[in-house]
């Protein structure tokens, strides 16, 4: 049996509500980097639609990233002490058909 939970806020979202985290972890270098863009890039294709977004399963690389000690240190040390549940996908943004600005955008300047 498959559940899916609509955890969409109905506020504005506000620093209270999570860690924020804008950057890159010296430790995601290059080379991990490029291995899980071409991971999720892959796997985009069995990726399940669910509303606005679509989800597929990560594959090696993304699940030793999320099982690395370096994921869990980054974490614990954002939040508080986390371990890896062994849930985990890749997210994939369907821009919208509106002429506005996506989301993503700004972000997007930034990397």
């Amino acid at each position: 049996m498959t559940t899916l939970t609509d955890t969409r806020s109905q506020r504005a979202v506000d620093q209270n509500d999570g860690v924020y985290f804008l950057g890159r972890p010296d430790w995601l270098d290059d080379q991990l980097l490029s291995a899980l863009r071409a991971e999720a890039a892959d796997r985009r294709g069995d990726s399940e639609q669910i509303r606005e977004q679509h989800f597929a399963e990560v594959g090696r690389v993304g699940r030793q990233l999320c099982e690395s000690r370096e994921w869990s240190d980054f974490v614990t040390a954002s939040a508080q002490e986390a371990t890896c549940s062994g849930k985990a996908n890749y997210r994939y943004a369907t821009r919208a058909p509106s002429p506005g600005p996506h989301p993503n955008d700004e972000l997007r300047q930034i990397q």
